[in-house]
């Protein structure tokens, strides 16, 4: 339902260097319509288990896709900050590795390793983020930006925070509708 087309899409809205190639959020759009479409015709049996949890999985991995598309189309200012502020260098290049990470790992059904990847993305980008936003306005605070600099910069990192917190909860999603043996699904810990 989610193809590595898809993950170099995500990686190419936060990266602003490639801000110069079309960007297709339509095409998104399209591919997730198609894919709640398409589950939305898939109707089970409670009795059937696997499949049941299978598919359960698999529209909770939607629902946080659309959540997550949803943040890239509303909150395109905070992408470009993220990826110009030299205060977010650090998050900002942790979150773009792990997309680019991801789209490969998708490649290769690697779930495990994707979900052991985005929860470590998103706890870092976490812990650090009220650190950050303190050291955002003691930058204010002695001049060196403005008010309306670090409304941006802090709304920016709290939207890479979510970004994280939904590329880690797709993964873990995925991972255990892909898992046939339903004792090896993991909970990441979010």
């Amino acid at each position: 339902m989610h193809s590595a087309k898809q993950n170099l899409q995500w990686s190419d809205l936060l990266d602003n260097h490639q801000r110069n190639r079309d960007f297709d959020l339509q095409g998104l759009k399209t591919a997730l319509s198609d894919s709640s479409a398409y589950a939305d015709k898939l109707h089970l049996d409670p009795n059937q288990e696997r499949s049941w949890h299978q598919l359960l999985a698999l529209i909770h991995a939607l629902d946080h896709l659309h959540r997550l598309y949803e943040r890239c189309e509303e909150d395109d200012n905070r992408a470009l900050t993220a990826s110009a502020a030299k205060e977010l260098s650090e998050q900002h290049h942790l979150l773009l590795t792990t997309v680019n990470q991801l789209s490969t790992l998708v490649e290769k059904n690697e779930w495990l390793i994707a979900v052991n990847i985005t929860k470590q993305t998103f706890t870092l980008i976490h812990e650090q983020k009220e650190h950050q936003r303190k050291t955002l306005m003691e930058s204010t605070v002695s001049g060196s930006l403005t008010v309306l600099e670090t409304t941006e910069l802090a709304q920016a990192l709290r939207w890479m925070d979510r970004v994280s917190w939904h590329l880690a909860r797709i993964s873990h999603h995925y991972q255990n509708s892909f898992t046939l043996d339903q004792d090896r699904t993991i909970e990441p810990g979010l």
